[in-house]
């Protein structure tokens, strides 16, 4: 018997089960969000591959398109196929029965003559987060809340060279409370350095 004629006589179970088996690909995640002037990037999970990478509106990650950002509603609007997904930043869970809102800098970084402004950086909590400034530098940060409302937060960067290759110019830490501004500044170490100065506010969305 084929299975056309079969079908009739299958079990509503049986139907449903069987259209379950085929795995559907898991949606990309939002897990980061870097505002600079004239350009927002968004930060995109596979949580199956654990790869991720920050994109502009218009490029694209697993087959979606980063389609449009709403600001004001904090959603960012992908595309596949004719179908719509709608991501937002939602909580970060760093215990099983725990879960914290993102953390979020804004401020400005200057590095010798080059100068970044970062309307909205959000950060994970606990974790090393990459924020691609542009011109080859990268902002490392890895922020903490401790238990008594104190926001350390430590800092590296990096410069991509050429040839591809890495460089960290300086690190530091930093302790003092959400909602308050930081600089951090440090000197040149030789004639061939830049100066370098880090002013960020850190805040709870």
């Amino acid at each position: 018997m084929s299975f056309r004629r079969l079908l009739p006589h299958l079990a509503p179970g049986f139907l449903a089960l069987a259209l379950c088996t085929v795995p559907l690909a898991a949606a990309p995640e939002l897990a980061g969000i870097l505002a600079m002037p004239g350009n927002t990037r968004f930060r995109l999970v596979d949580r199956e591959t654990e790869t991720s990478s920050w994109l502009a509106l218009q490029q694209t990650f697993g087959g979606y398109t980063l389609s449009s950002y709403d600001p004001k509603a904090d959603v960012l609007v992908l595309t596949k196929d004719g179908t719509r997904l709608e991501l937002r930043l939602g909580p970060i869970r760093v215990a099983a029965s725990e879960a914290k809102p993102p953390i979020a800098v804004k401020g400005t970084v200057q590095l010798g003559a080059n100068k970044f402004t970062i309307e909205r950086a959000t950060l994970v909590s606990g974790e090393e987060n990459f924020l691609p400034l542009g011109n080859g530098f990268t902002l490392r940060l890895t922020p903490r809340v401790t238990s008594d409302g104190s926001f350390m937060l430590a800092t590296n960067i990096d410069l991509t060279l050429a040839g591809g290759s890495k460089i960290i110019l300086r690190d530091a830490t930093v302790v003092t409370m959400l909602g308050h501004e930081f600089t951090i500044a440090i000197g040149a170490a030789t004639p061939d350095e830049d100066d370098i100065t880090i002013r960020l506010t850190p805040t709870v969305e």
